[in-house]
């Protein structure tokens, strides 16, 4: 019985326990942020583009919103948006944006 015990304590003591949550990122949880997406992802890996811009060619390479909340994984992001540049309607989504795809995270607070 202790030997199966010891062996129970072992492997689960050696499980891949991963934070739930980014500490870089949390401290932005609940704040306005734009989030800079990367811009080998996008296809423009070659071109010279500023890391802070928000449209390239008439595509958007950023997202404001209220970060909700930081994983391991990723981010999930609050965001009111157009659709397209002159759109006059504003619509609110909630995005899983994966850490994969971050360029850099501001915030003016």
């Amino acid at each position: 019985m202790f030997f199966t015990l010891c062996i129970l304590v072992f492997l689960t003591g050696c499980a891949d326990k991963r934070p739930t949550n980014v500490a870089a990122l949390q401290q932005w949880e609940g704040k306005e942020v734009t989030v800079f997406f990367r811009r080998d992802l996008l296809g423009a890996a070659g071109a010279p583009i500023d890391p802070t811009s928000t449209r390239l060619n008439h595509s958007v390479v950023s997202l404001n919103g209220k970060m909700i909340s930081a994983r391991m994984e990723g981010i999930f992001l609050d965001s009111r948006y157009k659709l397209n540049q002159d759109d006059p309607e504003l619509r609110q989504s909630v995005f899983w944006i994966p850490n994969e795809s971050i360029l850099s995270v501001k915030s003016d607070e």
